[in-house]
């Protein structure tokens, strides 16, 4: 898994689920524009684009179940945030994000470093 802090959320929660082979497309050859990312899916080991974790439930909403997250409004928090864990208690892991696919993906991304995933 990459730490490059350039590389978008979603690609790093690919990563960390299994993509491989991962790389950015480009509208031209020529071009530094980013138009997506392409990957070799782990379950069906084809090429594809990356779901986008960070906003597309129907690609994150599995994950929630698979794992068994909660995810949760922070009421702690001076501006409106997110919370997903998936262990309670202080040894639990979580992930915090703006929006609660934001949150999972973090968590998802907290799991894989400590080899929970």
């Amino acid at each position: 898994m990459s730490d490059d802090p350039a590389k978008p959320l979603h690609v790093k929660v690919a990563e960390a689920l299994g993509w491989t082979d991962i790389e950015a497309t480009h509208p031209k050859e020529d071009s530094s524009v980013v138009s997506g990312w392409l990957g070799v899916s782990p379950d069906e080991e084809t090429c594809a684009m990356l779901p986008r974790y960070d906003t597309d439930w129907s690609a994150t909403g599995p994950l929630v179940e698979k794992y068994r997250m909660w995810v949760f409004p922070d009421n702690a928090a001076k501006e409106f945030y997110w919370e997903a864990t998936c262990e309670p208690g202080p040894e639990g892991f979580s992930g915090e994000g703006p929006t609660p696919l934001v949150a999972v993906c973090e968590l998802v991304l907290a799991l894989k470093e400590v080899g929970k995933l």
